[in-house]
């Protein structure tokens, strides 16, 4: 015969039986040769049965029954909400599937990895988004009678965000956000200064502590060490196409003297050139003199006056120019662009900007006439794109002696793009914007100039010069070589640091599925 008991696990199962065994006999015949399986005893005892039928497998069994918890929990969450609430036999498994996660670590990490599968790609960035899964997988979990889901849900909260914050943390620190900021100037040799490297307080903190006495010399020094780094990375950048570098001082001489490598580098190459206009040049021209239009009627017709004079009258009744000429013409058309783009006047930098585009018209020309030549006449051409950004830097107000800020490459840049609307700009692919906004948010001031609460407090009083004495010293981080040490410190980390933050900025996002494990440690 064959009779329904409950086993000694807390699930019911059928026994086979002799006929006309009384019911002590059924539960002992039950106890002394019980085999429990998940085909015989249903879904509550199956964790048991796991345990006790796949003893040889030790670690791995365990691991299954943690990921069958996974399963079961919410599946008698489910009962309690919406099926009448949990039977004895019901609260039999929550207290088993919580005894099981509590004694194994493998079990731990089957119902995480189980919890991670069921996630999928729905896992949230923000500690908020953390917070929340966190909070309704802690709601999923069945209470039994003395328990709180309250408690449950605030526990799984706390466990995401906790988790969150902490798997965040540690990426920060394995590539901080000030290592990603840098990189495009230390890639072209920039080295910030300490608190620039660091960013945030730090850097707050540094310029309030440029008006303390010996210290706030050593920093500005080493401000102004960065910035003319950035200037020579800005125009070795330009320079960069056609294998060239500045050595000397930085400034207008510096600017001029990248100027004349490029000239010499056309000065190479033009004479081997045919130039031939053709239609598309014809057509080019033209669409520059319509726009020329919109200009002030004077600017208008001295823009007509030049490209007349300057280029059109180049070239022979048969549409010809030597390659002589047209390192003429090239002279002359950089010398008025160079001219009117740096002027403060808003009209004869629109001037500058339509001589610009005629002069694009003509290299184009050239590159399409001389296709053998076309590889080293766009790289010299790519230069010059660059170094008319650098140039519009160094002319622009607060520029002393041509050197430029971070600031004014970026305008630059924003102001050069010759894309409809500035698209190029907007979504950050201009000429040299990357590294103009690099060096704005690194090397850009992050607090305003002298007379605000926090820099009066450093530099005035006995506070002031009581920190003058006390950190004079650190003005050795301030020197050549110790600027470079603090950026290997701060902001400098092996090029397997970023998949290893991508991974822990990814268990942050993932921590929440951890919470249903680890509530079993939760009093409740």
């Amino acid at each position: 015969m064959r009779t329904t008991v409950q086993g000694p696990d807390g699930g019911y199962i059928t026994v086979e039986h002799p006929e006309g065994a009384t019911e002590v006999q059924i539960l002992d015949y039950a106890k002394q040769n019980y085999k429990p399986t998940p085909a015989n005893i249903g879904v509550s005892g199956l964790p048991q049965a796991i345990k006790e039928t796949l003893p040889e497998f030790g670690t791995a069994s365990k691991a299954v029954m943690g990921a069958y918890s996974a399963i079961d929990q919410p599946a008698l969450r489910l009962k309690q909400l919406f099926g009448g609430g949990l039977g004895k036999e019901d609260e039999a498994a929550v207290i088993a599937n919580r005894a099981i996660l509590q004694e194994s670590p493998a079990a731990l990490g089957g119902n995480v990895l189980m919890n991670l599968l069921g996630l999928g790609k729905a896992a949230p960035t923000s500690v908020t988004g953390s917070m929340a899964l966190g909070g309704g997988l802690g709601f999923m979990e069945p209470t039994l009678p003395g328990e709180s889901t309250v408690k449950n849900v605030g526990a799984g909260a706390a466990l995401g965000g906790v988790g969150n914050v902490a798997a965040r943390g540690v990426a920060r620190m394995v590539l901080p956000q000030a290592v990603a900021r840098s990189a495009p100037m230390l890639q072209e040799g920039v080295t910030p200064t300490p608190g620039q490297a660091l960013g945030g307080f730090a850097q707050r903190a540094e310029e309030g502590l440029t008006s303390v006495p010996v210290l706030g010399d050593a920093i500005r020094v080493g401000q102004r060490r960065s910035v003319e780094q950035f200037n020579r990375a800005a125009i070795n950048q330009a320079l960069e196409p056609i294998g060239k570098k500045l050595d000397g001082p930085v400034g207008r001489e510096g600017v001029a003297k990248a100027g004349g490598l490029i000239s010499e580098a056309y000065d190479d190459l033009l004479p081997k050139l045919k130039v031939v206009a053709d239609q598309q040049f014809v057509d080019d021209l033209t669409g520059v003199r319509t726009l020329a239009q919109n200009m002030p009627e004077m600017r208008a017709k001295q823009f007509d006056s030049i490209l007349k004079s300057e280029v059109i009258d180049k070239f022979t009744t048969a549409g010809r120019m030597s390659g002589e000429t047209m390192k003429e013409v090239e002279s002359k058309l950089g010398s008025y662009i160079r001219k009117y783009s740096a002027s403060q006047d808003a009209d004869q930098r629109l001037l500058g900007e339509a001589l610009q585009e005629a002069q694009r018209s003509l290299r184009a020309v050239v590159q399409r006439a001389n296709p053998d030549e076309a590889g080293g006449l766009a790289k010299i051409n790519e230069a010059y794109a660059n170094l008319l950004r650098v140039e519009n830097a160094a002319g622009r107000l607060g520029s002393a002696d041509g050197v430029f800020s971070p600031e004014s490459l970026r305008s630059a840049t924003r102001a050069m793009d010759p894309s409809l609307r500035k698209r190029a700009f907007t979504r950050g692919n201009a000429l040299m914007q990357d590294l103009a906004e690099s060096g704005v948010d690194v090397l850009g001031k992050k607090v305003p100039d002298s007379g605000t609460p926090f820099r009066s407090l450093m530099a005035t009083g006995p506070l002031g010069l009581g920190m003058g004495v006390a950190t004079s010293p650190l003005g050795l981080l301030y020197t050549p070589w110790g600027q470079q040490a603090a950026t290997s410190l701060f902001a400098r980390r092996p090029e397997a640091a970023a998949p290893l933050a991508s991974a822990w900025r990814t268990m942050g996002s993932l921590s929440p599925v951890a919470g249903p494990a680890f509530l079993q440690y939760v009093p409740r």
